[in-house]
């Protein structure tokens, strides 16, 4: 049996979740765009515009995807 450390078990935990708040799996990824693609009516083309920036954004600068994309009425 192996014994792992203290350091190399938080080093893991940090690096998966930090991949985990910055992804999304590539389907899912490839979902979201399709879709701002499609989208035909202009508040939801915007929005998934904006997703897809944030997508991008993440990956690029090493920030979290932001979930938020506004408030509905």
């Amino acid at each position: 049996m192996r014994t792992v450390g203290y350091n190399e078990i938080r080093e893991a935990v940090r690096s998966l979740f930090g991949d985990a708040n910055r992804r999304l799996p590539s389907d899912a990824e490839e979902l979201i765009r399709q879709a701002a693609e499609r989208a035909t009516v202009e508040p939801a083309r915007s929005v998934m515009r904006t997703i897809c920036d944030n997508l991008e954004a993440a990956e690029k600068y090493r920030l979290p995807i932001c979930q938020d994309t506004g408030m509905a009425d």
